[in-house]
């Protein structure tokens, strides 16, 4: 099986995924570019980011799929793996080109997601948080949930 031009690969995934958006995902067609995507995720039930909608940004390299996509949260979230100043996100598969073999958008928008709900405090962006989420739980909760009303409430 032959494999999929680069630049149409990247254009089917984005449609892919706009008219298939992940659960608790909704996406919009970016102006900003034919390799990019804005959306929203919504926070899963039963964490702290309960029924708050935080924005991102998908950008797709020019070598994607070999390469991942870069995925920004646009919300200002207290969350271990992922940066309060830029929004940067930092999970596994999004860092490693080795652990993005095979994968595609929907699969990173999935992992962002589950993100939410299994934070990694042990590859942080966000220091404080990650520290405080390992240390006392309750309170990581407490600031993360103060966060979602203030910057995420919908």
């Amino acid at each position: 099986m032959q494999k999929m031009q680069p630049h149409l690969r990247a254009y089917h995934d984005l449609r892919f995924v706009e008219s298939n958006p992940p659960p608790n995902c909704s996406l919009i067609p970016s102006a900003s570019g034919a390799r990019e995507i804005d959306g929203l995720f919504i926070g899963p039930k039963g964490t702290c980011y309960e029924a708050g909608l935080f924005r991102f940004h998908v950008v797709l390299p020019p070598d994607y799929p070999e390469s991942p996509p870069t995925i920004t949260c646009r919300t200002k979230i207290f969350h271990p793996n992922i940066n309060d100043g830029s929004g940067a996100v930092c999970i596994d598969v999004l860092n490693d080109k080795g652990k993005w073999q095979g994968k595609n958008l929907f699969y990173a928008l999935t992992c962002v997601i589950g993100m939410l709900t299994n934070p990694n405090p042990d590859s942080p962006l966000n220091k404080d948080a990650a520290s405080l989420y390992l240390k006392d739980n309750g309170k990581f909760n407490q600031i993360a949930g103060e966060w979602t009303r203030k910057y995420a409430a919908s």
